[in-house]
């Protein structure tokens, strides 16, 4: 659907890469552990419910199931974004600082907004 599936290896320093994994092991605990409360809630609730109000519940659920993974990456985003082209690889850096010594460390360039 979307291409061929492709692995990266990207350098990073042990710190940063222990963080990003940190992070995202987080990320994905905090996840799974509301959607199976939320499913659990929305069980107990639904028989109780009828009509109209079913649908309104399970809409209201499923926000409510997509707003922890939103709120996190908006109030703790990664230390760095990948963007993956045909052609590249871009990293999107946080600090500046780290983004040029990445650069320098792996003969690119910094790139400014």
């Amino acid at each position: 659907c979307f291409g061929a599936r492709r692995d990266l290896d990207v350098p990073m320093c042990s710190p940063c890469e222990d963080s990003y994994r940190a992070s995202r092991r987080w990320r994905t605990i905090v996840t799974l552990v509301g959607v199976v409360v939320l499913v659990l809630a929305g069980r107990a609730a639904l028989p109780l419910l009828d009509g109209g109000w079913r649908n309104l519940l399970i809409a209201g659920l499923v926000l409510l199931a997509l707003a922890p993974p939103i709120l996190w990456k908006a109030m703790a985003p990664f230390p760095l974004d990948l963007v993956q082209t045909r052609d590249e690889l871009q990293l999107d850096f946080r600090e500046e600082t780290v983004a040029a010594e990445c650069a320098q460390l792996n003969d690119g360039e910094v790139l400014r907004r």
